[in-house]
């Protein structure tokens, strides 16, 4: 017999319905049916599923024709947001890449080698489209050559950078910055023990590193 009072109606059909979906899932059945075993990677089976689209395409298009948004559009971006917080800290903790949580992270990295190569390949892909379309400017100046470009790296180890590489006043300045990051990388453990031990750069090295004074 119904509960005459609404609330404790729903609260005992949600008790009602986690206990179906937990026996069903148990049996390894369809939550939503319980008379087919669920798609493969899914948790309900393949025509509950089409049932399911169906009726979130009719709900898309009952709200569109009302003129009212598809879901809270802040409340969406807040749980996005924070979903993908805890995905992240998961995949550190993990010491998998954040970007697809399969392959170790590089060291001293949050993403491994081919999700970084594809992060930069991205990143100049972006750069080269945003310089075609006319670069920096203003409306009443119009497009404005690059000049300057710079990067900065901070590895978490202390508060200033670990790399912060500038170039000024050049008609090109992103593939000399380029090229003078790779020099950077190939003097690493040089940069590091002047970093840390400037002392000790002559004597394990055997060099002396003038940045203001490096070719590019």
């Amino acid at each position: 017999m119904p509960h005459k009072d609404p609330v404790l109606r729903r609260e005992r059909d949600r008790e009602r319905i986690a206990r179906r979906t937990a026996e069903r899932q148990a049996a390894g059945l369809c939550p939503k049916c319980g008379k087919r075993p669920p798609e493969p990677g899914r948790r309900i089976c393949a025509p509950c599923a089409v049932k399911a689209r169906a009726a979130g395409r009719a709900r898309d298009a009952r709200l569109r024709a009302a003129g009212q948004p598809r879901r809270n559009r802040e409340r969406a971006r807040a749980y996005e947001r924070e979903r993908a917080r805890r995905q992240a800290a998961d995949r550190i903790a993990r010491g998998v890449c954040t970007k697809c949580g399969a392959n170790p992270a590089e060291p001293e990295y949050r993403l491994c080698s081919p999700c970084a190569r594809k992060r930069r390949a991205l990143d100049r892909a972006r750069y080269q489209a945003g310089k075609a379309a006319g670069g920096q400017g203003q409306p009443d100046l119009g497009p404005i050559p690059e000049s300057w470009a710079m990067i900065q790296v901070f590895n978490g180890k202390q508060p200033w950078p670990a790399v912060d590489v500038r170039v000024d006043f050049d008609v090109d300045p992103v593939p000399k910055l380029r090229r003078l990051v790779t020099q950077l990388k190939n003097m690493d453990k040089v940069l590091h023990t002047m970093s840390f031990d400037p002392s000790r750069t002559f004597d394990v090295y055997g060099v002396v590193f003038d940045m203001y004074n490096a070719q590019v």
